[in-house]
């Protein structure tokens, strides 16, 4: 009934305790932080940790990846896959939520990461990315990292009150002065010498970040100030002129950047051309098919960007609810666990538009599900998901779900049951689709369609096709494949394969061939092997049905079918 508390969820994954390099570090830092935020905001937060942990071992338990809920609505059994070691994690991640929420142990890990950020600074100022020993020297790259996310925690206010790391901060900020100085003057130079224009956006990360520590972080001299604010107007200018060349998530940070220095009207104008690219859909929400997919997360982080974008510069309630609705449904589907900018996601959720956690109780949604006009007894509902399983009787008709709530609320109903095989029809959901199709590989190696009364020899070899149409990304997701008893594969061996965009574990069992793909892209893919045919008769082909494994509501079948062998 409120799923925005599987965000609470994902919070453990953002703490990375075997960070490194600067970046990292950083990056923990900025979660930290952001976790004492929003406990500090919705108190709520850990009475909800606080009730789910009394609940462990029980039914409805929330602190359990799900992976390991609802095995029996699962065409694979968890055993038989290669997620068994990403369940346990997962769920040893969410066990250890309260930790989160403990105030002593957080800032004990801010002093250690502090620490260890002081390990990596050089003399000059900046971080180095990774301690290298003598080789070692600092870099502007991740200089600008460490400093745009503790830029970021201060702009929100809750930078930890360390003297240490406003030293830090202070010197790291010095370095990044200087070397942009620097970096222009060879940049004029080659203009000089080579001619052309010199573009200063490439001055657009140190402005974004620099504006952000001006009240910490004083610039060293007046005369270097006069210096840096004048790169500073000309970045601002040529972002001004040129924000229509950049990508949507580039466009919305550029937004943000001319509104923190008073470019508003421009701003505003850079936002209502990201929002006239934005697709909006009932179920979905609104979102962009244009973001970059250069990582599996980067959708989620640059919506996550865009929909803080929307609500500092341009902000409409009902579009912020709705980006909200799409980054939900997207966590639905996949884990946030092995991205340290999962935290980001969760606050952008939490922390804008309507009130979806419903911190008063008076205030949480109401449902209802009856059943052939039978109330169903719903006592044992989670009082903060709002999550409920039951069991239907096998003559139920008719389902209705009634609810009160402006917030997003998912629910699914399985019908399970026996059939004759080729009785069996194609079944789809919006999200996945699968279909099988056979064909005859000639001995030239051609391939011809097999059409509806066509029969096969013994001793022919056939290609088995499965296409597979995702309209949205998946996680752990299984394809089974039961093979018709006169098929014997090719390749008996099992192994990992590439088809196209698609990487998956194929197995080979005595009935049945299974593909199981860590992440699924949204599009169409295709699945394929061959087989033998070594028996006569007139016999049944199988189905091959597709299933994400951590939300298995999504799946789908291809229908049966019959075929004489000869």
């Amino acid at each position: 009934n409120n799923p925005t508390w599987y965000c609470v969820t994902a919070l453990p994954s953002i703490i990375d305790v075997d960070a490194i390099t600067s970046p990292a570090l950083a990056h923990n830092l900025f979660a930290i932080a952001l976790v004492g935020k929003l406990t500090a905001e919705n108190p709520l937060l850990a009475e909800a940790v606080t009730s789910w942990k009394q609940r462990q071992g029980q039914a409805g338990d929330v602190l359990v990846s799900q992976l390991q809920q609802n095995a029996d609505l699962k065409i694979s059994p968890l055993l038989a896959s290669p997620w068994l070691p990403d369940a346990e994690r997962q769920t040893l991640r969410m066990q250890a939520l309260d930790q989160l929420f403990d105030a002593k142990r957080n800032a004990s890990l801010i002093t250690k990461l502090i620490s260890s950020l002081e390990k990596l600074q050089a003399k000059d100022g900046g971080f180095l990315w990774l301690d290298f020993g003598d080789r070692s020297e600092a870099s502007y790259w991740a200089t600008s990292q460490v400093l745009e996310l503790v830029g970021e925690i201060h702009r929100l206010g809750c930078l930890p009150a360390d003297a240490d790391l406003l030293h830090l901060i202070t010197e790291a900020a010095h370095y990044l002065d200087k070397q942009t100085l620097k970096e222009e003057a060879e940049m004029l130079a080659e203009v000089k010498k080579y001619g052309g224009k010199p573009s200063y956006l490439h001055f657009w990360s140190y402005v974004y970040t620099r504006q952000m520590l001006n009240d910490i972080a004083a610039y060293s001299s007046k005369t270097q100030a006069k210096q840096l604010m004048n790169i500073v107007n000309k970045t601002l200018k040529e972002l001004e002129r040129d924000w229509g060349a950049l990508d949507m998530t580039s466009r919305a940070r550029a937004a943000v950047t001319l509104h923190r220095y008073g470019r508003t009207s421009v701003a505003r104008g850079v936002m209502e051309s990201v929002r006239q690219f934005a697709l909006h859909h009932p179920h979905k929400g609104m979102y962009w098919e244009s973001l970059d997919r250069y990582s599996w997360f980067s959708p989620v982080a640059c919506t996550s960007a865009m929909l803080q974008a929307f609500n500092e510069v341009s902000p409409r309630k009902a579009e912020i609810d709705e980006m909200r609705q799409w980054l939900l449904l997207e966590k639905q589907t996949s884990d946030w666990g092995s991205s340290s900018l999962a935290s980001d996601a969760v606050y952008a959720i939490l922390s804008t538009g309507s009130d979806w956690l419903y911190a008063s109780a008076d205030s949480i949604p109401q449902f209802e599900i009856r059943v052939d006009g039978r109330q169903l007894d719903l006592s044992e509902t989670d009082r903060f998901l709002g999550y409920v399983r039951t069991t239907l009787p096998a003559d139920a008709h008719r389902v209705e779900v009634t609810r009160t709530g402006v917030n997003p609320a998912w629910g699914s109903l399985y019908h399970q049951y026996q059939a004759e095989m080729q009785e069996v029809k194609e079944q789809s959901v919006e999200e996945l689709a699968i279909t099988k199709q056979m064909q005859r590989v000639a001995q030239d190696g051609t391939v011809q369609k097999l059409s509806e009364g066509d029969s096969l020899r013994v001793g022919d070899r056939i290609r088995v096709t499965l296409r597979i149409h995702a309209a949205k990304d998946l996680e752990y997701v299984t394809l089974v494949d039961q093979r018709p008893s006169f098929l014997e594969p090719v390749d008996q061996k099992s192994h990992y394969t590439r088809s196209e965009r698609l990487y998956y574990y194929l197995e080979t069992k005595d009935t049945v061939t299974k593909a199981f793909v860590n992440r699924l892209r949204e599009g169409n893919h295709e699945i394929g092997y061959d087989c033998y045919v070594t028996a006569p008769g007139i016999l049944v082909s199988g189905i091959a049905t597709i299933q994400s494994q951590y939300a298995p509501q999504f799946v789908a079948h291809s229908a049966g079918d019959k075929m004489q062998v000869y």
